[in-house]
C-alpha cells in the first residue's frame, strides 16, 4: 500500500534508474531523460553522470550505460510506473529474455521517505539496489547535495555482493556529454568576448528542438544578435545570419528544423505586433530567436520560452537564462558548456 507521511513540498522524493545497451545507449538514455523531464507530475532535480557497466545476470550481451535521476513527484507509485512503461514503449522497448539486452529500461528504485510496495508489478524499495554498483554509484552521486529522506541512506552504500562487483562499473563523466547532479532552472554565466557569446548560443542550438522560443532582452550592444548567430549555427545553418531589423523576421531551414529570427526593436505596442505575421507564425513548429522580446513577454507561451537577459558589466557580458520545465537537455548543455570554459563560469 502507498503511504508516506512525510511528503515534502512539491511532492514525494523519487529515484529512477535508466539503463540501455542497444541502439546507441547514451543517446537512448538522453531521450529517456528528456521524456521523464517532460512528464507531467514529475520534477527532475538531479541527474547522475553516465556509467558503463558489465551485464548483470546474463553476461552474453553488450556493455550497458546507466544513470539515475532524482526528483519529486505528485504521482503515486502505480501511476508513475505506468508513465515510465509508456515512455519505454514510445522509445521502442520490446520484450526480451530476463536480464537480456534492451534498448531502454526504467526502474523505479525509491518513492517517498518510507514507501513500501510488494505487488507482482512493483516492489519498493527496489530489492536489488545495494547489490548493483551501476545503481548505487549513480544514485549516491545524484543524491549528493540534496536533502533526500534519511531512510534512503542505506541505499547509498553497496552491500558485500555489490562491493565485489564494483570494479565492473565505470563513471564516464569525463568522456560522455551528460549532465551531472542538479541542473538548475535558472543559470547565469559571464562571457568575455563576442566569440564566447556565439559559442554559448551554439551550445544551446545543438540541442534545441521545435517548438521552442529564445526570448532575448538587454540593452544595445549586449550581445543578443551575437547569441542568435550561435543558435543558428548550432542548429546547423552554415551561412550568414543578418539582422532582421527592417524585415522583422529572417527564417532559415536548418538540418534540425525551421529557425525564425525576429527583431522587435521597432515595434512599439500590441497593435504593431498584431500588424505582423508573428501571432500566426508562432503556431509553426520552429525554433524562434526573438530580439527585444522583453516588452512583449506576455505574448509568449511560457512552457516553451527560454528567457535570456544579457547585461554588459565592465568588459564582460552577464547572461541570465530562465528555463521552463521540460528543458533538461538545454540546461544540461549550458551547464556542461559553462563548466568546460573556466573563463565563462556559471555564477552562484
Amino acid at each position: 500500500m502507498f503511504s508516506d507521511a512525510n511528503t515534502p513540498p512539491g511532492g514525494h522524493w523519487v529515484a529512477i534508474a535508466l539503463g540501455s545497451n542497444l541502439d546507441d545507449p547514451a543517446a537512448m538514455l538522453g531521450r529517456a531523460r528528456e521524456a521523464l523531464d517532460r512528464l507531467d507530475g514529475l520534477e527532475v532535480l538531479a541527474c547522475s553522470s553516465l556509467y558503463a557497466s558489465a551485464p548483470w545476470g546474463d553476461t552474453d550481451q553488450p556493455e550497458f550505460r546507466n544513470a539515475v535521476l532524482i526528483g519529486r513527484t505528485r504521482l503515486d507509485p502505480p501511476n508513475l510506473l505506468a508513465a515510465m512503461r509508456a515512455i519505454e514503449d514510445r522509445l521502442g522497448k520490446r520484450p526480451v529474455r530476463k536480464w537480456g539486452p534492451r534498448a531502454i529500461d526504467l526502474d523505479l528504485l525509491l518513492h517517498g521517505s518510507d514507501t513500501r510496495s510488494q505487488t507482482p508489478d512493483l516492489t519498493l524499495p527496489h530489492p536489488h539496489i545495494r547489490s548493483r554498483p551501476f545503481v548505487v554509484l549513480p544514485l549516491a552521486e545524484a543524491a549528493a547535495g540534496l536533502d533526500v529522506p534519511p531512510s534512503w541512506q542505506p541505499f547509498l552504500e553497496l552491500d558485500a555482493a555489490g562491493r565485489a562487483l564494483v570494479g565492473e562499473t565505470q563513471c564516464l563523466a569525463s568522456r560522455d556529454c551528460w549532465p551531472c547532479r542538479a541542473v538548475p532552472a535558472t543559470i547565469e554565466v559571464e562571457t568575455s568576448a563576442p566569440e564566447q557569446t556565439r559559442a554559448l548560443g551554439q551550445a544551446l542550438g545543438r540541442v534545441a528542438r521545435p517548438p521552442l522560443i529564445f526570448a532575448l532582452s538587454g540593452p544595445l550592444g549586449a550581445g543578443k544578435t551575437c547569441l542568435t548567430h550561435g543558435l543558428a549555427h548550432g542548429l546547423g545553418h552554415a551561412g550568414p545570419v543578418p539582422s532582421p531589423s527592417y524585415l522583422l523576421c529572417n527564417e532559415y531551414q536548418t538540418p534540425r528544423g525551421l529557425f525564425q529570427h525576429w527583431d522587435f526593436y521597432r515595434l512599439e505596442d500590441l497593435d504593431d505586433i498584431e500588424s505582423t505575421a508573428f501571432p500566426e507564425r508562432l503556431l509553426e513548429p520552429a525554433v524562434f530567436a526573438i530580439e527585444w522580446a522583453g516588452r512583449f513577454g506576455d505574448l509568449l507561451p511560457p512552457d516553451i520560452t527560454v528567457s535570456i537577459l544579457l547585461q554588459p558589466v565592465g568588459g564582460t557580458r552577464r547572461v541570465r537564462l530562465d528555463f521552463p520545465p521540460g528543458t533538461l537537455a538545454l540546461r544540461a548543455a549550458l551547464f556542461a558548456w559553462s563548466h568546460a570554459r573556466p573563463d565563462a563560469c556559471p555564477r552562484p
